[in-house]
């Protein structure tokens, strides 16, 4: 008699007017799915904090060496003369306020592309922009480094070192690793796809694809 009561209260609370669309789905999804779903958003948050966390130090790392590196990569009679013909407002140098000010403006429209909700014709358009103001920075910036940095070899002297050897290196090993990796990875895909069974190996493959 009582289970027939509890089945006639169960009956009535899941009646329409007395429970939300949204109360009847979220009663209706077993305990073990919710769990799943707030475990996989709580892996995901996790993924993007520390993926966030690991861009910025990049970021910091590589402004320090650039800001420390400096003197040495530009030229000093380049930026000598770019100081001596301009006078930029600020506390700095001259060709330090350009490069601080067209650093601030390529930041602020690469913020706007990233999180500025827009229609899709001004966003192509913005793109377009920050394409080409990022092309004519560093066209412009060339102009001041110091080309023997890229052509000479390693040094005590922190004015004649170059990345000659490291950077050839860096070429080859690219290089030689698309070689490898291209056709190895068609062929991967291609098998996988189209002639592989369906068994414990190939599901951990596909797996570690993923």
């Amino acid at each position: 008699m009582s289970r027939l009561f509890a089945s006639i209260g169960d009956a009535a609370a899941l009646a329409p007017g007395r429970r939300t669309p949204a109360e009847i789905v979220q009663g209706s999804r077993p305990a073990s799915g919710a769990r799943r779903v707030a475990v996989n958003r709580l892996f995901l948050a996790t993924c993007l904090a520390s993926t966030t966390l690991a861009v910025v130090v990049l970021a910091v790392l590589l402004l320090s060496i650039v800001m420390q590196g400096a003197n040495w990569l530009l030229a000093a009679e380049s930026v000598a003369a770019f100081d001596a013909a301009r006078s930029i407002p600020g506390p700095f140098g001259s060709f330090a306020n350009a490069v601080l000010w067209i650093g601030a403006a390529l930041v602020a429209l690469l913020a706007a592309l990233l999180f500025a909700p827009m229609p899709k014709p001004m966003l192509r358009t913005l793109q377009i922009v920050f394409a080409l103001g990022l092309a004519a920075a560093a066209w412009s910036l060339w102009g001041f480094v110091r080309t023997d940095f890229f052509t000479e070899y390693a040094s005590r002297f922190p004015s004649k070192a170059g990345i000659r050897a490291p950077l050839w290196g860096s070429i080859w090993v690219c290089g030689i690793c698309g070689l490898v990796a291209l056709p190895t990875g068609v062929a991967t895909a291609i098998y996988l796809e189209e002639f592989a069974p369906k068994n414990r190996l190939t599901n951990f493959i596909r797996l570690n694809i993923s």
